[in-house]
């Protein structure tokens, strides 16, 4: 169910949790952020940090509220980390999620011309990884129907503190 933010500014922002894959069963979830208003926006993928094993979705809330005031879509996902899954499954999930996210552009209002991403420390890392190598065959092996023709390339990544 989506919640409605009022920014300090007086935008009022449109949150929810929506579940972007479920691997083994288990739902990975993303929190959308979208300014109020039709577009066309800019859109953002986040992928938090946490030292490679920790942090959630949440972790950068008020960055991406910030960066929602501005006019942009903002997803930021939970991937799999950690002692449950290791390298490149984290990087697998961040792919699929902007993959994801580029195929739903269109209802969100979003420009898919203009979508990129956002780490911060080890979520750096991570994003960048998935946006030098978009279509990288250890990163592209999750598929989903109405996914194959949809790839992972960024327009622009801000690293925050990157591990790089």
């Amino acid at each position: 169910m989506p919640d409605d933010i009022v920014t300090p500014s007086g935008l009022r922002l449109r949150v929810e949790d929506v579940e972007y894959q479920r691997p083994n069963g288990a739902p990975l979830l993303a929190r959308l952020y979208r300014p109020e208003g039709p577009g066309p926006f800019a859109g953002i993928v986040d992928v938090h940090g946490g030292a490679w094993n920790r942090g959630d979705r949440f972790t950068n809330a008020a960055r991406m509220e910030m960066i929602c005031e501005t006019g942009v879509v903002a997803l930021s996902l939970d991937f799999r980390m950690p002692p449950v899954a290791s390298y490149p499954v984290s990087v697998q999930d961040i792919n699929f999620g902007i993959r994801w996210f580029k195929a739903r552009c269109a209802a969100w209002g979003v420009d898919p011309r203009r979508v990129g991403g956002f780490g911060a420390s080890s979520g750096g890392h991570q994003i960048y990884l998935s946006a030098m190598r978009p279509n990288d065959p250890r990163y592209i092996a999750i598929k989903a129907p109405g996914l194959e023709k949809v790839d992972a390339r960024l327009h622009y990544v801000i690293g925050c503190w990157p591990v790089i």
